[in-house]
């Protein structure tokens, strides 16, 4: 038997002189015996549980999957949800320009002219509501409306 000086092997080499028989000193003997041993274990405890572990990453794969797709749903429902938002607020701004647009055709372009004008029509109704409340109403009106 050949005898490997310690200090001139690398662990693959002394993995080989073990595995060829050759002759190495105890302690690595038993350091790989160590070694081997538990990859050997693994080996069998993985071979053992191959179809398990398949299984495992198949139900794994799956729970991904469902859980991808719930997200892509939710996606596309706030896609949906975001879009009918936005119609909305382009409707309710719409509204708000047409009104707006009213407004300035009836006070005119400029903010002052228009504050005034708002304060005179807000006072005129004002003093109709009064006029009504009392009964007078239709006699100013009659009397406006009467050709002269």
């Amino acid at each position: 038997m050949q005898t490997i000086p310690e200090k001139a092997l690398s662990a693959k080499q002394q993995r080989h002189a073990i595995e060829t028989g050759a002759a190495v000193p105890s302690d690595w003997v038993a350091n790989m015996h160590v070694t081997t041993g538990t990859a050997e274990r693994q080996q069998k405890v993985t071979a053992a549980n191959l179809d398990e572990t398949a299984h495992e990453m198949s139900a794994a794969t799956d729970r991904i999957l469902e859980a991808g797709k719930r997200l892509a749903d939710a996606a596309k429902q706030t896609t949906l949800d975001a879009k009918s938002a936005i119609g909305r607020a382009k409707d309710v701004q719409a509204q708000l320009v047409d009104s707006l647009n009213r407004t300035n055709k009836i006070l005119g372009a400029d903010f002052e002219v228009r504050l005034t004008q708002l304060e005179r029509m807000s006072a005129a109704l004002s003093t109709l509501a009064e006029l009504e409340k009392a009964g007078v109403l239709k006699n100013v009106i009659s009397a406006i409306s009467r050709p002269t």
